[in-house]
């Protein structure tokens, strides 16, 4: 995948993707800022990269338009800005509905880490399929020290997986003593 992260305008965009097509990208995340759908079309178009996005966009009304005009082939809600599980789910069936794959955004902190993965084990394959498609997980490993220092147990992968936690709520403990130590001075 590339994260373009808004970087690029859409002929940018556009010239980059149809470069770096030849690699076998699995997407282009966020080629251009997310208000302009129309150059998120434009990009979806112009290039042959899958074109994925929203983890700006909040709540079911903000995905609404982006899925339901083909601006991305991805869509990528955010668990912690798009309003929660419930909110999440909605997103989920909307995409669904439109054929537009849905891989959460998850970036810099444990405690969304967590709540994406039971979220991601109660989708439904979709299309439904004898062999679907496994679910992705954005894991990020940049350095950030309070993303794990704040839980007890951090999520790590083991072979490019993640265990779904199995304790209660979201699985994770929160580490106050370190969460103290973190916080506002």
């Amino acid at each position: 995948m590339v994260d373009a992260n808004h970087g690029y305008d859409r002929l940018e965009a556009v010239a980059a993707g149809r470069r770096a097509a030849e690699l076998g990208i699995d997407w282009f995340e966020e080629p251009v800022v997310p208000e302009p759908l129309g150059a998120y079309r434009a990009v979806r178009a112009g290039q042959p990269i899958p074109v994925a996005g929203g983890e700006t966009w909040h709540t079911r009304w903000g995905m609404r338009e982006p899925i339901e005009t083909g601006a991305v082939d991805i869509v990528q809600p955010d668990l912690a800005g798009t309003g929660g599980f419930t909110e999440a789910r909605r997103i989920a069936d909307l995409a669904a509905l439109h054929g537009v794959r849905l891989v959460p955004h998850v970036w810099g902190r444990a405690v969304p880490i967590a709540a994406a993965l039971p979220f991601m084990a109660a989708l439904v394959p979709n299309p439904q399929r004898e062999a679907p498609i496994e679910p992705i997980l954005e894991f990020d490993r940049t350095d950030n020290p309070f993303r794990q220092a704040i839980v007890t147990t951090p999520r790590e992968h083991r072979n490019g997986v993640v265990a779904i936690p199995d304790g209660p709520g979201l699985g994770v403990e929160i580490d106050r003593a370190a969460l103290a130590r973190c916080g506002p001075r």
